[in-house]
């Protein structure tokens, strides 16, 4: 919607010459410049005072705000260092040209952007509680459990029960060879789970 009313801002200004004196669009080069995606993209480390300016322009900031990455071997050439701040830090109630990222037209882009948007790691968040206790507060409880495990191994897990009752000895091989157990080669050997002897 903001690009929508810039837009319209940008036709009424053109008809009208003297808007840009009225502060009703911006006049800022980051409005016209980088139309093509070969703009975008980083250069080389600036080695000299002139390519630092030149670099600082080309990502809309001021010279004396813009620092380079450092030259580690990644590949991110004149690539500014901005703060770690993600889009859970930024305020929701600003007008901005892109709501959902929170983020104007012409805004230079976090080299890690896609870890900071707010379904992800926001590394300026201050939490209710510091690291050590969050820590202190997860190995108490996983330590409960596990010695809570640790004591219950003593007792038994399941209701006792006799084996179940097969009238050949084959049935009772079988199942036996599909649980894992010995095989032992099947006969039809009927079996007496019972008797009508009396006992001595």
């Amino acid at each position: 919607m903001a690009a929508l009313r810039r837009s319209w801002l940008l036709v009424n200004a053109l008809k009208n010459k003297h808007a840009l004196h009225l502060r009703e669009i911006s006049s800022t080069q980051s409005l016209l410049a980088g139309a093509y995606h070969p703009d975008w993209k980083p250069g080389d480390y600036p080695q000299t005072q002139k390519e630092y300016e030149e670099a600082a322009k080309k990502y809309n900031l001021l010279p004396e705000d813009y620092r380079p990455l450092p030259d580690d071997g990644y590949g991110a050439g004149d690539y500014p260092a901005l703060p770690n701040i993600g889009e859970e830090q930024k305020s929701p109630w600003t007008d901005w040209d892109d709501p959902r990222m929170r983020r104007n037209w012409g805004d230079p882009v976090h080299i890690d952007f896609d870890i900071l948007v707010p379904d992800r790691a926001d590394p300026a968040k201050r939490y209710r509680y510091p690291l050590w206790s969050m820590y202190a507060m997860f190995l108490f409880v996983y330590s409960m459990f596990f010695f809570t495990w640790l004591l219950s191994m003593r007792y038994p897990k399941v209701m006792p029960m006799m084996d179940k009752v097969y009238p050949y000895e084959e049935y009772k091989v079988r199942t036996a060879w599909a649980e894992g157990g010995v095989i032992i080669p099947p006969t039809n050997k009927r079996l007496k789970h019972y008797t009508f002897e009396p006992l001595d």
